[in-house]
């Protein structure tokens, strides 16, 4: 799900908007952000903990 959200917003800045190696990057480093805020969402649910008991 997230290397499709990675090349595309890559893709979008660096050739699209015309950021170049600059655009590629800040992409990358969105879906990074991305990735973080749905990991500590998902930790903050605590669901996993009660699938471990």
């Amino acid at each position: 799900m997230f290397s499709v959200g990675r090349s595309t917003s890559a893709w979008l800045l660096g050739i699209t908007f015309e950021y170049g190696l600059i655009g590629a990057f800040i992409g990358i480093s969105l879906e990074e952000i991305a990735k973080a805020v749905v990991f500590i969402w998902r930790l903050n649910q605590q669901r996993w903990l009660r699938q471990l008991a």
